[in-house]
């Protein structure tokens, strides 16, 4: 389970998780996934039910994908902690 931070907004051609405002990941009636972040991790499933289970397992295991700016941050301080 997801906490309350996230919700699916569904529509007929999908749906999509939103993180409070900006969007997490995406799930097409075909059950085509997309994890938006910096880097996007995008794979079949059977059905749009199954790509939301799919997307909320990987979440809760992996966490949040960071988005492009949020990995640009990591990046910078790992390379400043480094030298």
């Amino acid at each position: 389970m997801l906490p309350d931070s996230y919700r699916w907004a569904d529509s007929d051609t999908g749906a999509v998780l939103f993180q409070r405002y900006g969007a997490v990941a995406k799930v097409t009636v075909d059950g085509r996934v997309t994890l938006i972040g910096g880097k996007r991790i995008e794979g079949p499933a059977a059905s749009l039910a199954q790509g939301k289970r799919f997307v909320e397992r990987w979440i809760a295991a992996n966490g949040a994908p960071l988005r492009a700016r949020e990995r640009e941050m990591r990046d910078r301080l790992r390379n400043r902690a480094g030298t």
